[in-house]
């Protein structure tokens, strides 16, 4: 297997984010490694969601970097052991993200990003993006499947949330982005910025479009830059 001691697995969602860290860890476990998975949301992840909440109505610029001594945490414990973890939207989703709906310029959210890989650089991290070939199609078919989701902060349903997460934004203030439409608009916008990290991140990271097409596709090619052998059928 690759070298490696962290996973880093991003994407917008509905891209299938937790499909493919489960796969991952269960190939790397069925490799006779250990594995650890961390949900997005998950309540124990090492890179708390805390830090940066409510950061996306802000203007302070300085608020992702605070995340930094959790990576720094993350990082010393991972040197010690031999665990590979995988980090499902911590990476770009719920830290850049915060800072370009806070109206953050491009160049800005990629020193930022390149600040946070430096800090982790000595574990060797693999960037894996799951991105939509057509954002529209793609958010219509999330925003179908999660109508009656909870938000995880309820009352609300999840694609209410979403929708006022992007419209009451910094950014989203300044553009008009409302309903469906803005939400578009602006993961379009998102998505650019992401090409952009994407180019930047040194280390290696395939980006898989449509995963949803051709799961067995998605899953030789994550085997294959992991160099982990194919599962047997």
């Amino acid at each position: 297997m690759i070298d490696t001691r962290l996973i880093l697995i991003e994407g917008l969602p509905g891209m299938g984010k937790s499909t493919t860290s489960a796969f991952v860890a269960d190939r790397i476990q069925h490799e006779g490694l250990q594995a650890s998975w961390f949900h997005e949301f998950s309540p124990d992840n090492p890179i708390a969601l805390a830090v940066l909440a409510g950061f996306e109505g802000t203007q302070d610029w300085t608020l992702p970097d605070r995340s930094l001594p959790q990576w720094h945490v993350l990082r010393q414990q991972l040197l010690c052991g031999s665990t590979s973890t995988i980090l499902e939207g911590r990476f770009w989703q719920n830290r850049a993200a915060f800072m370009f709906l806070a109206g953050v310029p491009a160049e800005q959210i990629i020193a930022a990003d390149q600040r946070v890989y430096d800090s982790i650089a000595t574990i060797n991290p693999v960037l894996i993006h799951l991105v939509p070939d057509d954002p529209q199609r793609h958010l219509k078919w999330v925003f179908q499947e999660r109508c009656l989701a909870p938000d995880p902060r309820p009352p609300k349903m999840w694609t209410d949330w979403f929708v006022e997460t992007f419209a009451t934004s910094v950014l989203g203030k300044s553009k008009q982005w409302q309903g469906f439409d803005g939400v578009v608009e602006g993961c379009t916008q998102w998505l650019q910025i992401c090409e952009q990290m994407f180019v930047h991140f040194p280390g290696p990271k395939p980006a898989v479009r449509d995963p949803h097409a051709d799961w067995d596709r998605t899953y030789r090619a994550i085997e294959e830059l992991l160099r982990i052998l194919p599962a047997k059928e």
